[in-house]
């Protein structure tokens, strides 16, 4: 189950911070999704990113931690990876 969360001007302005120091170096498209409707938007211009991420301050927002070359956000997708992570996906299920 998801949460409604919400935000600040302040927490544009640190994702504006962190996105930039990501991605600062690479001119490629930086890759939002809104979870639950799983809708992504892809650009490279910071404006266009935060003004994407305030108009849906209803949904959980990620980012791609690799730069993308298109519109894909598989990993046929990926450009250039800036940073190490880990991706955990957990899902509740009853086990028997």
């Amino acid at each position: 189950m998801y949460q409604k969360t919400t935000t600040q001007q302040a927490d544009l302005e640190q994702a504006r911070n962190f996105l930039s120091l990501l991605s600062s170096e690479i001119a490629d498209l930086i890759e939002i999704r809104l979870l639950p409707s799983g809708q992504q938007f892809f650009d490279k211009d910071l404006a266009n990113i935060l003004a994407f991420i305030a108009n849906h301050l209803d949904e959980n927002v990620c980012f791609g931690v690799a730069t993308r070359k298109s519109n894909d956000g598989s990993k046929n997708g990926v450009s250039h990876v800036t940073c190490l992570w880990a991706d955990i996906d957990w899902f509740l299920r009853t086990i028997p």
